[in-house]
């Protein structure tokens, strides 16, 4: 299920970098370097989904989740200042 939004995602940004709004070569090629572990974690995702606990699998990914919006809210404080 998750490979839909990896290729809808690439689908998207080639689309994008044809009509040429707001992609540069810089940005695909981070996009591109960022498949990996994209990829990967999906990957590890789905592969850990099915060995543990359905509860500790949730409280993880809303861990993670929530690191990852208050690295970014920091880092927009912190860019602001």
């Amino acid at each position: 299920m998750c490979w839909i939004f990896a290729f809808g995602s690439l689908g998207t940004m080639a689309s994008l970098l044809a009509a040429g709004n707001f992609i540069s070569a810089d940005l695909m090629l981070l996009a591109v370097y960022a498949a990996l572990p994209l990829l990967l974690g999906m990957w590890l995702g789905e592969r850990c989904f099915h060995k543990i606990n359905q509860r500790l699998f949730i409280q993880l990914s809303k861990a993670f989740v929530v690191i990852g919006a208050c690295t970014a809210l920091y880092r927009g404080i912190t860019a602001l200042m």
